[in-house]
């Protein structure tokens, strides 16, 4: 049986098309595998030796090394933070579309406190929930990958991974705040795993049935799981058919089961 690290990873990198084989070889931009048309050799990342490309998307990979490039040496050069006026370097940051640099923190601060959601910069649109919850997976899986290969443990992140860490969790937490269920689903896988976060299944649970009372099927189903069993709730058979037969009805296999 699959550990529920495993099955967190399984599900979102499903959901991202991010293949966490270490084995398969798929391509960072355009998600083809190995072997598969022009992919049939994928050049490893020279920086990392991990990531491969395929360059059939060499322009965005340009754009994105530009952004990252630009986020490093504002950090280098202990550029503040225009919004709080801090070091950029004292907290994780995030590098918008229009490649201005913030701490993660204030651009969350600035979605609870701006109506317009802007750049307090240039005026262009912050990233959306769905930009925050894909960045803090792939951040995750940073660390993530440390761990499986033996290189770390939850506890003894390097400063990079855990910044990486520090930095996913924010951004999940950001865009569950803003209300998009598949990061409210994804905080209550990391609360159920308890690797990352302090293990709750009452928070698990909490964060399940806001994903699932906007309709994310597998939120539904887990939160069947949760009263069926009474991990995190009250058990009880009625929420458990309850909620089984929400995601039943939108074709969920184990819903139905």
């Amino acid at each position: 049986m699959a550990t529920s690290t495993e099955a967190f990873n399984a599900t979102k990198s499903k959901k991202l098309k991010i293949n966490i084989d270490p084995d398969a070889r798929v391509c960072e931009e355009c998600f083809v595998p190995e072997g598969s048309g022009s992919t049939s050799d994928i050049p490893e990342c020279a920086r990392c030796g991990m990531v491969v490309d395929c360059s059939k998307v060499p322009r965005q990979r340009e754009l994105s090394d530009a952004k990252e490039n630009y986020a490093l040496n504002a950090i280098a050069a202990e550029e503040e933070c225009s919004i709080c006026l801090d070091s950029l370097s004292d907290a994780s940051t995030i590098t918008l579309r229009c490649t201005h640099v913030f701490h993660i923190a204030c651009v969350t601060d600035v979605r609870k406190f701006q109506l317009e959601e802007l750049c307090p910069l240039c005026r262009a649109p912050l990233p959306g929930p769905e930009e925050l919850c894909e960045e803090a997976f792939r951040r995750y899986r940073a660390a993530d990958i440390l761990v499986e290969q033996g290189k770390a443990s939850w506890s003894t992140l390097p400063p990079s991974a855990q910044f990486d860490l520090d930095a996913a969790l924010i951004a999940w937490r950001a865009a569950a705040d803003h209300g998009f269920a598949e990061a409210q689903y994804d905080m209550g896988l990391l609360y159920a795993e308890g690797a990352v976060v302090v293990q709750s299944d009452e928070e698990a649970a909490r964060w399940h049935r806001m994903a699932a009372e906007q309709g994310h099927v597998q939120a539904q189903c887990t939160l069947g799981d949760n009263y069926f069993e009474g991990r995190g709730v009250v058990m009880s058979d009625e929420e458990a058919a309850q909620w089984f037969e929400r995601a039943a009805d939108q074709g969920n296999a184990d819903g139905q089961c």
